[in-house]
């Protein structure tokens, strides 16, 4: 059987709506989340830009109740590996390595999922450049 290195899987996962499910430490819960890359190009950027997925759909509303347009709603419909109605605060999006990531494949601390549906990503995208916390330098790698 031929072994295939690990960056090498991972780098033939990575595209625009790839989901990944994980545990990071930035975030304040030690539940794993699922992690949604937004960029255009992912493979030849600096970084992958992630948005992550929430089941707390209420509180994130209520957080971002003066910026209804940085916050997108996902149903299990809409994108079947959700298992109930979620929602991205497109507020705080995580840059990562493509070695980060492959550190978690290597601890087996990542499952990938389908990919979600480019009309999903673009309003993610959307959000994420509506959103003044979101960088410059990053919204500039989710312009069409």
């Amino acid at each position: 059987m031929i072994s295939i290195p690990p960056e090498t899987q991972l780098a033939s996962t990575i595209k625009s709506g790839s989901v990944y499910y994980f545990i990071d430490r930035c975030l304040t819960s030690s539940q794993p989340h699922y992690f949604i890359v937004i960029n255009l190009d992912p493979l030849n950027d600096q970084c992958l830009l992630m948005a992550v997925a929430s089941s707390q759909v209420d509180r994130v509303l209520r957080m971002n109740k003066h910026i209804p347009e940085t916050v997108v709603q996902i149903s299990p419909a809409e994108y079947s590996a959700f298992t109930c109605k979620s929602i991205v605060n497109c507020n705080y999006i995580f840059s990562k390595s493509v070695g980060e990531l492959t550190e978690k494949l290597l601890e087996k601390n990542l499952r990938t999922h389908p990919v979600m549906d480019i009309t999903l990503i673009k309003q993610l995208r959307t959000a994420a450049i509506a959103s003044r916390q979101v960088s410059e330098e990053h919204k500039d790698l989710l312009r069409e």
